[in-house]
């Protein structure tokens, strides 16, 4: 179940803790599951390793399902703002609007429904995960190891967020 309305993923936060070496990671990752988390949602990822993609964004069918509910939800509200917009200036009586409404309302609602799709696709690109990723690549550049740690709702956010800083382990996430 996703913890957002627009999202269709299970997780919406990744967390991400870099380690200088294979021990520290495994040790980190050893504790996580021994604090209930599933093993599913921790993806180890090595310094010389170069498809960690999926690992990075294992839900490929969540990501589809979160693009179709963005676009449909932005683009139907980007046609709302089109059509009370054009109202808005109907009921003003603005000349042309007025002299031609049929006519005058098509741009309304392209540009209205353009917007929303824009604004639908930006979110389906989900920028706040740049963060983890750049920090992926950026561990890899220095020889260090990344664990990455899936939350599934909020509340695990939260105890991920009390357990990280509890155990001292820097960790940059996503929103």
């Amino acid at each position: 179940m996703s913890t957002s309305l627009l999202s269709g993923e299970q997780s919406n936060t990744k967390f991400l803790a870099v380690f200088e070496t294979q021990a520290e990671l495994e040790h980190c990752r050893a504790a996580l599951e021994q604090e209930g988390y599933d093993p599913n949602q921790l993806a180890i990822i090595a310094p010389d390793e170069k498809q960690y993609s999926r690992k990075l964004e294992p839900e490929t069918k969540g990501v589809a399902r979160t693009a179709v509910r963005s676009h449909v939800l932005f683009g139907g509200l980007g046609l709302l703002v089109g059509i009370v917009l054009w109202v808005s200036m109907f009921a003003s009586e603005v000349e042309f609007i007025v002299a031609s409404p049929v006519l005058s309302l098509v741009p309304f609602l392209f540009v209205g429904v353009s917007a929303g799709l824009l604004l639908g696709g930006f979110f389906t690109l989900r920028p706040d995960h740049l963060i983890v990723i750049d920090g992926v690549k950026q561990a890899q550049k220095q020889g260090h190891w990344s664990l990455v740690v899936h939350s599934r709702n909020a509340n695990q956010k939260a105890q991920l967020e009390q357990w990280f800083k509890a155990a001292d382990i820097h960790v940059v996430h996503s929103f």
